[in-house]
């Protein structure tokens, strides 16, 4: 896919040097891109301490400043900040690489409130792709509010990751707030790799994969094993990967509930390292609250493992009967059913059937081509 279109990017979080997987899925979308012929930039403000960097070559740019904020006492001001420091950035991009044929922005927060300013100021048409669960429950502050109205408003076209998502947004803020479209997130290109080694029957693993925080609702996920290692014993084993600030809450549950033995903790792993991790696990469970779209469970399903998720929104689009099981959330007891039916069925669900079906639903290819139509629609728009 040759094309002469300039695209520049505009997240809301993208890896710096403080934060390497912060907006992952973001960057792994922009060297998709650029895979394809296209010509990206990428414009990205950090919010900490970060060194101001310029990368990149004749296809590709990163433009990255540390956003300082003098006034936190102020509501509002770290948005002021962060698109201030946002335009400054986007102007040094003009002066060295030209104008761009249409920003790409992630997220309202602030991606999309810069996006709009820039629009407004250079007419440079641009999408918008949603990520954030609290923005499309409009769980939001009144100075936000009106940045997330603004960017959804003036975007030439807006992406929800999910149905989920795109009819949470509608709902909570209204048909009037722009154009709709859902295009899911990408799965990279290193999941499909991925060699499958042959796993012993016992013990079963499974595998959670998310920050330790309210909405992954891992003490629902420990209880429910704790029901499944009631019954099934030895036999099975709960790895979680991740950090956050219910981990001690979380381990004091396992030791009431009697299951610590049976638990692997793993705080901290490198992207790189998770198809390895999904590979030798039998299968992987989500057993969030609220997720909108569900990243781990399309990255295993990639990696040809099951899955078993909480109605939790996003993973309806993605769960189907034929890939896994998706239950009722907060509820241990549903939950624990189906990890049971997954040990005891789990001859069902063939490797090469799950990787083919991810295939043909997240691979870059089948994203990209969705996003390039999308570019150039509008583009084309734009010069008629």
């Amino acid at each position: 896919m040759k094309t002469d279109l300039h695209i520049l990017v505009i997240p809301s979080w993208f890896p710096s040097e403080t934060s390497p997987i912060s907006g992952i899925f973001v960057k792994q979308q922009v060297h998709a891109l650029v895979d394809k012929g296209l010509r990206v930039g990428v414009v990205s403000p950090v919010l900490g301490k970060v060194t101001p960097q310029e990368q990149g070559g004749q296809t590709f740019t990163l433009l990255q400043g540390n956003v300082s904020n003098p006034l936190p006492f102020l509501p509002g001001s770290t948005g002021i900040f962060w698109i201030r420091k946002g335009m400054q950035l986007f102007q040094d991009y003009l002066k060295k690489h030209g104008t761009p044929d249409l920003i790409h922005a992630h997220s309202a927060l602030y991606g999309g409130a810069l996006a709009s300013r820039i629009k407004e100021k250079y007419k440079i048409p641009y999408v918008l792709t949603e990520h954030s669960s609290y923005i499309s429950r409009r769980d939001i502050n009144k100075w936000k509010l009106r940045w997330v109205k603004s960017a959804f408003h003036d975007a030439d076209l807006n992406l929800a990751v999910s149905e989920y998502m795109k009819h949470s947004i509608l709902e909570n803020y209204g048909p009037g707030h722009g154009q709709w479209r859902v295009v899911p997130n990408l799965v990279d290109e290193r999941y499909f790799r991925q060699q499958l080694p042959a796993l012993e029957q016992e013990p079963f693993i499974f595998l959670n994969i998310g920050n330790l925080i309210e909405v992954k609702a891992q003490d629902v996920l420990l209880k429910a094993f704790a029901i499944c290692y009631g019954k099934l014993g030895a036999k099975i084993k709960l790895r979680i990967v991740g950090e956050g600030e219910l981990e001690g809450d979380l381990k004091k549950l396992a030791l009431q509930l009697g299951i610590e033995d049976a638990l692997e903790w793993i705080p901290d792993v490198s992207a790189e390292t998770i198809p390895s991790l999904i590979a030798k696990s039998h299968l992987v469970v989500s057993s969030s609250s609220t997720e909108t779209f569900g990243m781990t469970l399309a990255e295993s399903l990639a990696v040809g493992r099951p899955v078993v998720s909480t109605d939790s929104g996003g993973p309806r689009d993605i769960v189907s009967k034929t890939v896994g099981k998706l239950v009722p959330k907060d509820d241990p007891g549903l939950l624990s059913n189906a990890l049971i039916e997954m040990v005891k069925h789990y001859s069902d669900y063939a490797a090469h059937d799950l990787r083919q079906y991810a295939e043909g639903r997240y691979h870059q290819d089948i994203i990209i081509n969705r996003l390039h139509e999308i570019y150039k629609d509008i583009v084309g728009i734009q010069i008629n």
